[in-house]
């Protein structure tokens, strides 16, 4: 299996690091950890206080584990599975053996297969490597199961926070739960404004505001990083407005930016949840850039993509 990590070499192409330049000879070195087990047994591990101080810090560095499993003489060790939840990204070692590495905003296993013949009735050593910070501090413990976890990439989440300037778009299922984040008033002048960011009279109409209240569905500047067009964000209407004007007169049901000839669009036809949207050229009759614009009980409009049936949603 080919899996490079890191830079090898400061040969080739520039590397920059805060805009120093780092190429050339003797600049950096680049050393392999073999880690054997006859090296992690030398490591000298913390008490379990100075581990918690070093959770309480703002910045976590790779950071090895150990634990103990305890098996009763009278029953014996048994085929298992050991449980990543909580941790973030590493490797495990039982008694010596390498179970092999774990990811789990990646997946797609989030438990290592233990056979029985790697355990032993009495204490069982564990040695955890972790390369990114554990979600808390009360997550420094392993569980066991009887049966694998093949669930993959957890499905991404909107927790329907209070919208700020720079938020990106996404596409995520239609739900009362999200009504701030999905719920939309096109302005006089044809901005798409986030509803529960701007002021509005009692029957839901935009009311006569400030032209700088509010936060409107904007081109950019954020890119998305495998296809480079603009990605949509949301930043205060009282931004440069070639950025922001928008029309849905297209037969088509298009939302075009007639400024920079550009259509709202769902990434490559993503119908996954949380999907970014952005602003691609448009192309007719392009499921990921037809919109229906839904009305809601409260008089604001959802803007459905047809291809899915899912809203664009603030996240």
């Amino acid at each position: 299996m080919t899996d490079p990590k890191g830079m090898w070499s400061a040969k080739g192409e520039a590397v920059l690091y805060n805009g120093k330049n780092l190429t050339g000879p003797g600049l950096w070195k680049t050393r392999a950890l073999p880690l054997q087990y006859a090296q992690l047994q030398k490591l000298a591990f913390a008490s379990d206080d100075q581990t918690r101080a070093e959770f309480a810090a703002d910045v976590f560095t790779p950071t090895f584990f150990r634990g103990s499993l305890q098996i009763d003489e009278a029953g014996g060790p048994a085929d298992t599975y050991v449980k990543t939840e909580g941790w973030g990204k590493g490797v495990l070692w039982v008694n010596g053996y390498n179970l092999g590495r774990y990811w789990e905003a990646e997946g797609p296993q989030h438990a290592l297969y233990l056979p029985a013949p790697l355990l032993k009735a009495g204490a069982n050593e564990l040695i955890l490597l972790e390369l990114d910070a554990p979600k808390a501090a009360g997550s420094r413990t392993l569980e066991f199961d009887i049966k694998p976890d093949f669930s993959g990439k957890p499905a991404p989440t909107c927790n329907g926070a209070v919208a700020k300037a720079g938020d990106q778009l996404q596409m995520y299922t239609c739900s009362s739960a999200l009504m701030a984040s999905q719920q939309w008033d096109f302005d006089s002048s044809g901005r798409i404004v986030l509803a529960s960011t701007a002021a509005h009279a009692t029957d839901g109409a935009l009311a006569a505001r400030a032209a700088d209240a509010g936060l409107c569905v904007s081109i950019g500047p954020k890119k998305d990083p495998t296809y480079g067009f603009p990605l949509a964000q949301i930043e205060p209407c009282s931004s440069d407005a070639s950025q922001q004007l928008a029309h849905t007169t297209d037969a088509n049901h298009f939302i075009r930016n007639a400024a920079k000839d550009v259509c709202l669009d769902v990434s490559n036809h993503d119908k996954a949840e949380g999907a970014p949207v952005g602003f691609y050229h448009c192309t007719a009759a392009s499921g990921n850039e037809m919109f229906t614009v839904q009305d809601t009980p409260t008089h604001h409009v959802q803007l459905v993509v047809k291809e899915t049936g899912k809203c664009v949603t603030v996240c």
